[in-house]
């Protein structure tokens, strides 16, 4: 049978408000298609098949019941392209919010049993029907083979038949709290699982979170991630998100322009299935999009949507994989196709990669001002992350071959899962002394205070057992790889030996003993990735006389002056000497 195509006629019956029985009459379309339909009194409106139509046809629609009279109208018939609907099934990764963290750990494990399962009791069905799942981000799956390393045979297995496919980033990260490293480290579990598996992953999720850090692009680039599914809220304070990028697939370039990332933001993000409810019920809300993107000159003749189930952390849709099956056979289009990120973008490219807009510039993210509620901590993990950047460095110059790979995963896996999305629990504004929301956030703020705890360890870990070659010695490392000049304090205790310090060659140094017992030199010069040596002698350190007169609100010297509110501590007066005025706008 011909492809047949659905017209909606809209019938009203004009009938005594007595009359409740439905008549019989027909649908015709003019070309000799009819069909018996049912009219009840008052308005309706009647699905008509009729043979699909390869361009915009006008019919005469007629409709007549047996021994009536026979009304007929101009229908216009748009002509409807044959498209393709890529599902992508997932649970969105709430780690907290919605329960404690532990709870939500156990519960995306237990998602990665069912969508096994599922996989398991489909694996008969026709090609696109068969149950995919996306591992959103892959932190459960860490999870899951750390915890529960009897099953992970199964899963490893799943991931290389493609049945699951995990995405490359960690977390649903706040990328605008992450320094470079992190944004680096955001993809290290997948690189290892690629390793395990023999699996490239060239893709990644992140979902929920309204924009992203530019810096993303270098990073996903370096680990050989071109496509990003970008599924923001579709509601609670996105800006223009998802009017700038929903159905609207883009390229966007790296700072440099020398690298690039698919990204692909689909109909209401992460979270149409809530929205929507079950796709069996729901194929006229998406027919619907699909003409609304026609009628709008939508250039694709794909889309793709998250299936993320019924709720945060949702289990995998059950219902799904058989209504696809059902749909599938007795559809041309839209035809339903259950995959993994990678399958749906790279149809996208393969067929319109070289029509596809490039752009450039900052995503400018939405979310990330609610780390301030939690300053403390923010600064916390912050400084982990600086100083594990320090460590790995000092590490790699000093014993590359005992770095406790380990640990630094651990301690950057703590970094990571602070920044993550999820900040308080859904009711910590409202409730914020509740029971269950003081006990998440001891389990976000132990992943602050853990990484600096960690971080610290690796850094004092990584000078371990270098002894100086006489009392005093010490050197002082530049990580940066450019040329550093910078103050150096060192504590009473090791500066007790005099004020005075000397570099290698035995110059003196410019140095200062501060009022806190402190000794503070000037350290010039030192090459990057590499260090200086410098002794703490005995003597005082002479200094040249000083013309500066501090008082609590005032600093003044041969050439400047500068005053304080005493108020507000802002600088009211900045007067250069030689040059008459105020340098502060007031």
């Amino acid at each position: 049978q011909a492809p047949r195509q659905t017209l909606h006629v809209p019938i009203y019956r004009f009938a005594s408000a007595s009359a409740t029985t439905p008549v019989t009459a027909t649908l015709s379309d003019g070309r000799g298609n009819s069909q018996q339909v049912e009219i009840k009194p008052g308005p309706q409106t009647v699905d008509f098949a009729v043979p699909a139509v390869d361009r915009s046809t006008w019919l005469t629609v007629s409709l007549g019941a047996e021994g009536g009279t026979r009304t007929t109208a101009p229908v216009e018939m748009n002509y409807m392209r044959q498209w393709t609907v890529y599902v992508l099934p997932h649970s969105h990764h709430d780690l907290g919010y919605t329960d404690v963290q532990p709870h939500i750990v156990k519960k995306q494990m237990h998602n990665l049993d069912l969508a096994l399962d599922q996989i398991n009791q489909t694996k008969s069905y026709p090609p696109g029907a068969r149950f995919i799942w996306n591992a959103e981000v892959s932190w459960s799956i860490d999870d899951y083979l750390t915890y529960q390393p009897e099953k992970a045979p199964r899963l490893i297995a799943a991931i290389k038949d493609g049945t699951i496919y995990p995405n490359g980033w960690y977390a649903n990260e706040l990328t605008g709290l992450c320094r470079p490293e992190e944004l680096l480290h955001l993809a290290a579990f997948g690189l290892k699982l690629e390793e395990k598996t023999g699996v490239p992953i060239d893709s990644a999720m992140i979902s929920d979170v309204p924009g992203l850090s530019w810096g993303c692009i270098q990073a996903l680039n370096e680990a050989g991630i071109h496509y990003l599914s970008d599924g923001p809220n579709y509601f609670d304070r996105i800006g223009h998100t998802l009017v700038d990028t929903e159905d609207k697939p883009f390229y966007w370039l790296s700072t440099l322009g020398n690298n690039q990332v698919l990204v692909w933001t689909p109909w209401r993000g992460y979270a149409l299935a809530p929205v929507i409810g079950p796709l069996r019920g729901a194929t006229e809300q998406l027919i619907s999009h699909l003409e609304k993107l026609q009628d709008n000159h939508y250039p694709y003749d794909m889309i793709y949507i998250r299936w993320d189930g019924f709720g945060d952390n949702a289990a995998p849709d059950e219902n799904l994989a058989p209504f696809i099956k059902d749909w599938n056979q007795t559809h041309v289009s839209p035809k339903f196709i259950i995959a993994g990120t990678s399958t749906a973008f790279h149809a996208l490219e393969d067929k319109y990669g070289k029509q596809l807009p490039k752009l450039q510039g900052e995503f400018t993210p939405y979310w990330e001002d609610g780390s301030g509620s939690s300053a403390h901590e923010t600064a916390l993990n912050r400084e982990a992350a600086e100083r594990l950047v320090q460590a790995e460095t000092l590490y790699a110059l000093l014993k590359p071959q005992q770095t406790p790979v380990d640990s630094f995963y651990a301690a950057w896996r703590d970094v990571i899962m602070y920044d993550e999305h999820t900040w308080g629990a859904w009711n910590s504004v409202s409730s914020p002394n509740n029971p269950g929301v003081k006990e998440q956030w001891k389990y976000k703020q132990a992943f602050a205070v853990n990484a600096r705890q960690q971080a610290s360890n690796l850094l004092q870990q990584a000078t371990d057992n270098r002894t100086p070659d006489a009392p005093g010695q010490f050197d002082v490392f530049n990580t940066c790889n450019w040329t550093r000049s910078d103050l150096v304090t060192l504590s009473k205790t090791d500066s007790a030996k005099g004020d005075i310090v000397e570099d290698a060659a035995g110059n003196h140094i410019p140095s200062q003993r501060l009022n806190t017992g402190e000794l503070v030199f000037l350290a010039k010069d030192i090459p990057p990735l590499a260090a200086k040596r410098f002794t703490v002698v005995a003597g005082t350190n002479s200094t040249d006389s000083s013309t500066l007169q501090a008082d609590p609100l005032e600093l003044a010297n041969d050439w400047f002056t500068l005053k304080l509110d005493a108020k507000t501590g802002g600088i009211t007066e900045w007067v250069n000497k030689n040059h008459p005025g105020n340098l502060i706008d007031n």
